[in-house]
């Protein structure tokens, strides 16, 4: 009778903590499993074909060219040596590159034009850089190309071929092409700001050095200036901004932590005529230019 006792006191105490534990109480799925069970399900019940699919129709659509006349569509045309199309609502332009103008020898010549008026050599209309270049393919892009020139040898002979193997050009700026072909004339359309709204002279480590503090090319306040285009050159004006984290003296920039620089670039046609340079003299000046000549028998 004692044993009966004790264990009709114990029994109520048992399943009432087996209840608070959740044991022997109906299962009740709780919402939040369920709806991360769908969840799951409509991930894993597509297959992965599909989805491999759909990415590659969204790159695709993201790669996708838009027609040449839709994109110059509402765009000021600028025809000569080189056609621009400009935007100045957008303060975008573009250069139209033709078939036979890739791989064509072309002068490009810059300078500033307007400086910092110290710190040589920021200062108005000093020259920057002049050199032979070209406008050359890869696939859906568009290199700018400055030949190299210090090292010749006569065209045709098997030094000239060793000579190009040797000796590299520079890839000094590169855009993917803007547009598709054009239909009737197979130009192609490069965005301009992506070769000349650039540090493409190294402006940036000079200004570090000059004023002792780091400038980055700043592309959202800069953009051009001046666009025309003539049969034998077209004219590029760019106005870029260039900023410093850190404030330092100047005697000419108002607040040295952002200042602007104006370029004049020049992109001229190779002329056609029977101009032979005359050999250099240190007598004459110090304007020369000198290359290695392979085919040459001169031992200097």
């Amino acid at each position: 009778m004692r044993k009966r006792h004790v264990l009709a006191l114990i029994t109520p105490v048992v399943l009432a903590a087996l209840t608070l534990a959740g044991i022997g109480q109906p299962l009740v799925a709780s919402p939040a499993p369920q709806q991360e069970n769908r969840a799951l399900s409509q991930i894993f019940t597509t297959p992965p074909a599909q989805q491999d699919e759909k990415k590659e129709e969204d790159k695709e659509k993201k790669d996708k060219e838009k027609p040449f006349d839709e994109v110059v569509k509402d765009m000021e045309k600028i025809e000569g040596l080189f056609t621009f199309y400009y935007d100045p609502k957008e303060n975008k332009a573009l250069i139209e590159l033709l078939p036979d103008q890739f791989g064509q020898d072309f002068i490009y010549s810059a300078k500033i034009g307007q400086g910092t008026g110290e710190k040589f050599p920021l200062y108005a209309g000093m020259m920057i850089d002049e050199y032979v270049f070209q406008w050359r393919r890869l696939g859906k892009r568009v290199q700018f190309v400055q030949k190299n020139l210090r090292f010749r040898a006569q065209p045709g002979s098997p030094a000239a071929r060793a000579v190009e193997r040797s000796f590299t050009d520079s890839v000094l700026a590169s855009a993917k092409r803007a547009s598709e072909p054009h239909l009737e004339r197979d130009s192609v359309l490069v965005d301009l700001g992506a070769i000349f709204l650039s540090d493409i002279h190294g402006v940036a480590p000079f200004l570090k050095e000059a004023y002792k503090t780091g400038y980055k090319l700043n592309k959202d306040d800069s953009g051009f200036g001046l666009l025309k285009s003539f049969p034998l050159n077209s004219e590029i004006e760019t106005v870029v901004n260039f900023k410093a984290s850190e404030f330092k003296d100047s005697s000419t920039i108002p607040d040295p932590r952002s200042l602007n620089l104006r370029f004049r670039y020049s992109l001229v046609a190779m002329p056609e005529n029977d101009y032979r340079p005359r050999l250099a003299d240190g007598r004459v000046g110090y304007f020369m230019d000198m290359f290695m000549d392979f085919t040459s028998d001169h031992p200097d």
